[in-house]
């Protein structure tokens, strides 16, 4: 299909904002899976800045803001509005959970957004891993732990 011509300086104008968000939230991504928070911060609050709409870019900053000195408090306050905007949004509960396990004391709420991140998305396998993680951190629920594991393993080879 052929976009009229007329609109071209509209879809211009939208790509050049929409492109450099889209490298950025790449660069993030792909820094914090080399495990280098610091360096995706920077390229995450550029997503955010050109995008702030963007829920995938917001959850991209709190994971970086997680894994820096200090980044705990403000990657709380962003998946907190996130869950809040986003009630269905497994993912957001995952990361949520991933936070709130870093606070003292954070274990049981961290177990509640795992949980419900795996009943929004019963294929969400880091969501599983890291509940397997938190329950044997609280202790007593190996049987849980072992079926979290399980669970995990295998939607990482692909059963369903």
């Amino acid at each position: 299909m052929m976009m009229d011509r007329t609109r071209w300086p509209l879809a211009a104008a939208l790509l050049t904002l929409l492109v450099p968000a889209l490298a950025s939230a790449q660069a993030a991504l792909l820094l914090l899976e080399s495990d280098r928070p610091a360096e995706a911060l920077r390229f995450a609050r550029r997503a955010v800045e050109l995008r702030p709409a963007r829920a995938d870019f917001r959850l991209l900053l709190g994971a970086s803001l997680r894994g820096i000195a200090g980044g705990l408090p403000e990657s709380l306050a962003i998946l907190e509005r996130l869950v809040g905007e986003f009630p269905d949004n497994a993912v957001a509960w995952f990361q949520r959970g991933l936070s709130l396990s870093l606070v003292e004391g954070g274990r049981p709420a961290a177990l509640e957004c795992l949980e419900r991140a795996t009943r929004i998305d019963p294929k969400l396998a880091p969501a599983w891993r890291a509940r397997a993680g938190i329950l044997a951190a609280i202790g007593g629920r190996e049987a849980e732990v072992r079926a979290c594991e399980e669970r995990a393993a295998a939607l990482e080879r692909g059963v369903p």
